[in-house]
């Protein structure tokens, strides 16, 4: 699913605290190859990830965790240059992200009506 993130201070905020904690893989290599994709709570891509990684991302989708498309990703400022895909580790954190997605993309579709 495609969304769009406005400027939001919160999502940065908690993206941010998870890189701090390290509770992210960075890179579609870590994420594919990664030990703990098991433990993966949520995946953001950018839009301009290529499609053949982005399918096999998808597949990861399956495995009981959340993908998102980012239309906006520069947005996320705490995510440095070159870095089209990042995914937060199952947790406290991850959890509190997803809530906040939860919560903008509805807050978003009631306002579009």
């Amino acid at each position: 699913m495609i969304i769009s993130v406005k400027e939001s201070n919160r999502i940065n905020t908690l993206v941010g605290f998870s890189i701090k904690s390290r509770q992210v893989l960075i890179g579609s290599d870590a994420i594919l190859n990664g030990k703990n994709s098991s433990a993966i709570g949520v995946i953001l891509i950018d839009k301009n990830l290529s499609y053949n990684t982005q399918k096999k991302l998808n597949k990861l989708e399956t495995k009981n965790c959340r993908l998102w498309i980012l239309s906006n990703w520069e947005d996320l400022k705490v995510i440095k240059k070159g870095v089209k895909v990042i995914s937060i580790l199952k947790g406290n954190l991850c959890d509190a992200i997803i809530k906040t997605f939860l919560e903008e993309e509805y807050a978003g579709s009631k306002n579009d009506k």
